[in-house]
């Protein structure tokens, strides 16, 4: 008998095959562009739970959209320009706000120097809850130092061992470089020696800038001229060249200074 041959038929891939192949691999793709995505919102959360000023209670997801509820101090990071570096959608997140007052040391301190304003001579530091005050300011911003200090939240204490007032530093100055010349006068006479524009010329405006100071404050300078006689003649005849010095140079001293608070 002859040998029976038969054909092998070829199986082709089912339609249905492929439908579920490319179901399975959108799905993959779907649940890990899914995960991707979740995982950057949570590390976005972490990072606001993470920024000074801000106190998440809350963080749900509803309807396709975040929401984070919380605490926000004023002086925190804006929210919004952390998720625009995050480059996350805006629109895919709302966030509820409550206000309220971060006692950390930097925030309490930058907010002491919002409310205070201190003049640029002072520096202003935060140690622990005291408020360190240094350097030189007039007496007006220092008695409203002492008046709004410890209205600051986070300020229970105020420290000014280290601050001095700038009238009495300037006061001091002018009189010890007022108090250090001296002019000189002709020898048994009142009349000045000539050459000495200069040391008049600074002693006027050191008079000038007394008399303004003392004016500031309400008050009124006052300056004593004390003249000296030479070391010969009776007495008092001394007196009466040195009354009439010191008469000359007061003399002197208001043409130049013309200084009605002195």
């Amino acid at each position: 008998g002859g040998a029976q041959g038969g054909v092998a038929k070829k199986r082709g891939v089912s339609p249905l095959m492929v439908g579920a192949g490319l179901l399975i691999l959108v799905l993959m793709g779907w649940l890990g562009w899914s995960w991707w995505q979740s995982s950057r919102w949570q590390q976005f959360f972490e990072r606001l739970r993470e920024e000074p000023g801000l106190v998440i209670t809350q963080t749900d997801r509803r309807d396709g959209v975040w929401r984070v509820a919380g605490l926000r101090d004023a002086l925190a990071t804006d929210p919004n320009a952390l998720l625009q570096d995050a480059r996350l959608d805006p629109k895919a997140v709302r966030f509820d706000w409550e206000p309220y007052l971060s006692l950390r040391p930097a925030f309490v301190q930058r907010r002491a120097l919002a409310r205070l304003d201190p003049p640029s001579g002072v520096q202003l530091k935060l140690d622990g809850q005291t408020l360190q005050a240094e350097g030189s300011a007039p007496r007006a911003w220092q008695q409203r130092l002492q008046r709004e200090a410890l209205t600051v939240p986070g300020v229970t204490a105020l420290n000014t061992a280290k601050l001095v007032v700038a009238e009495d530093q300037a006061w001091a100055a002018l009189a010890e470089r007022i108090q250090a010349q001296a002019l000189q006068t002709m020898e048994g006479s009142s009349s000045l020696l000539p050459g000495q524009d200069a040391v008049l010329a600074q002693l006027a405006d050191d008079l000038r800038r007394m008399g303004d100071l003392a004016h500031g404050q309400g008050l009124r300078a006052q300056v004593q001229v004390i003249g000296r006689a030479d070391a010969r003649g009776s007495a008092a005849v001394g007196l009466r060249l040195s009354a009439a010095r010191a008469e000359a140079a007061v003399q002197a001293l208001r043409a130049l200074a013309a200084q009605p608070h002195v």
